[in-house]
């Protein structure tokens, strides 16, 4: 066997791509040992998908003229498939690294709110943008009624939004109901690309449920147009991690909720408590004081007081007393619109605030508030024993600016009440 010299680096054998296996040829897509650097990515990509062993097929080339050829080529290759092995992991683990920065953006976004609409929007616009999808949405489960719902959508469309989300089919029903994460195809290709040619149902949709404290709180999804590139497990990873972050930020938003209800509303009725009462005054006396005379409104204030309430507790207990209280809170919350207030004002008087009402108004909201105690606590108090309730009614004036003056008119309205026999209404001027 001849000796052949060898110009240039070491590892290219004079032999050329004559030692290149036919199918190899084909996957690099060249024939010129020159053009080598060029066909990398078809190689990498290749590596990537697993379709090549290079090393098994070179020992069978029929074309190597010594074997110091034959060691050259298979010296080179093997260096060219290890550059293009450890170019394929430093592209995933930068796809990787990327991801996760996104990720540890969303965390920072989603954490500065606690409102919880706000909350909602910032999510899956952060979503979209640290896992490009056409569509993310994240529904939430009403802890009142187990019903989900689309809390906030980012897509083309906002349609769907406060939309209630069927059963089984949806993904994101899925994902609650299994507690994992969850990714489904498309249903059916688009007509027009399937005349055109076969497409593969690929994984478009996914969802993963968010969960806080062991307690699953919605599902967060995202989507991708029928024919785009599959989710694939990098991306699926960042969704996960995605929603352990939100999942902590709606916890916190849930949490925060609960403290402010329980700073402003009385514990036993549910009413409004008296701090709440004193910024709501503060609030109303500013905004009216900011009025023009003949802009202002009418208020009226009812103040309401249970019938002889301590005589009641000591001889039926503070147990009934307090669903006495409880029935009362009831019936306020019942009677009162949301353009009134109603609270606990301290024992067992209560105030209504009635924004744009005059004093015919007031008493006949009192009258039938009076008349609904005195019926319902008949019935649904222990031994059939009536409670009833005295109210005081007064209007604000025009020239009236503070508040705290309505309710004074209104108390002395219920001391008349009583010292007219209770159990009515009176009204102070």
């Amino acid at each position: 066997m001849s000796q052949r010299s060898v110009s240039g680096p070491v590892f290219i054998p004079a032999a050329g791509v004559d030692v290149l296996p036919r199918g190899l040829k084909r996957l690099l897509g060249t024939s010129d040992g020159q053009r080598l650097t060029a066909a990398l990515p078809r190689l990498r990509a290749a590596i990537a998908g697993g379709a090549v062993l290079v090393a098994a097929t070179i020992v069978f080339v029929p074309r190597v003229r010594d074997t110091m050829d034959l060691l050259a080529a298979a010296l080179l290759f093997g260096v060219v498939i290890e550059i293009a092995r450890l170019a394929v992991i430093h592209e995933r683990t930068a796809a990787r690294a990327t991801l996760y920065q996104r990720v540890a953006r969303f965390a920072g976004e989603v954490h500065q709110t606690l409102e919880p609409e706000e909350l909602a929007r910032t999510a899956v616009k952060a979503t979209r943008l640290a896992l490009p999808s056409e569509v993310a949405m994240l529904v939430t489960i009403d802890p009142a009624t187990g019903t989900q719902h689309v809390l906030a959508m980012e897509a083309q469309s906002s349609r769907s939004i406060g939309a209630s989300v069927l059963p089984d089919p949806r993904v994101a029903e899925r994902a609650i109901r299994e507690g994992r994460l969850v990714v489904e195809p498309t249903t059916e290709p688009d007509n027009v690309q399937r005349k055109r040619r076969s497409l593969p149902l690929q994984p478009l949709r996914a969802a993963v449920p968010i969960f806080h404290r062991d307690r699953v709180l919605g599902a967060l999804v995202v989507g991708r147009l029928s024919g785009s590139r599959a989710f694939d497990v990098v991306e699926l990873e960042c969704l996960a991690l995605i929603a352990v972050q939100l999942g902590q930020a709606l916890g916190n938003v849930q949490e925060h909720a609960l403290a402010v209800d329980a700073s402003v509303h009385d514990p036993l009725t549910g009413l409004y408590n008296r701090r709440h009462l004193h910024s709501a005054i503060e609030r109303m006396t500013g905004s009216r004081a900011d009025e023009g005379f003949e802009d202002r409104r009418p208020m009226a204030a009812i103040l309401f007081d249970l019938d002889h309430f301590g005589r009641y507790n000591k001889e039926h207990g503070h147990l009934n007393g307090d669903e006495i209280l409880r029935l009362f809170g009831r019936i306020l919350d019942g009677h009162v619109d949301t353009a009134g207030l109603a609270a606990r004002y301290g024992g067992e008087e209560f105030l209504v605030l009635l924004k744009g009402r005059d004093l015919p108004d007031a008493v006949a909201a009192a009258d039938a508030i009076r008349l609904a105690m005195s019926q319902q606590s008949a019935s649904e108090s222990g031994g059939g024993v009536r409670v009833t309730v005295s109210a005081g009614c007064a209007v604000m004036p025009p020239a009236m600016t503070n508040v705290t003056e309505l309710i004074a008119l209104a108390d002395e309205g219920l001391r008349r009440a009583k010292l007219a026999g209770r159990d009515r209404v009176a009204v102070a001027y």
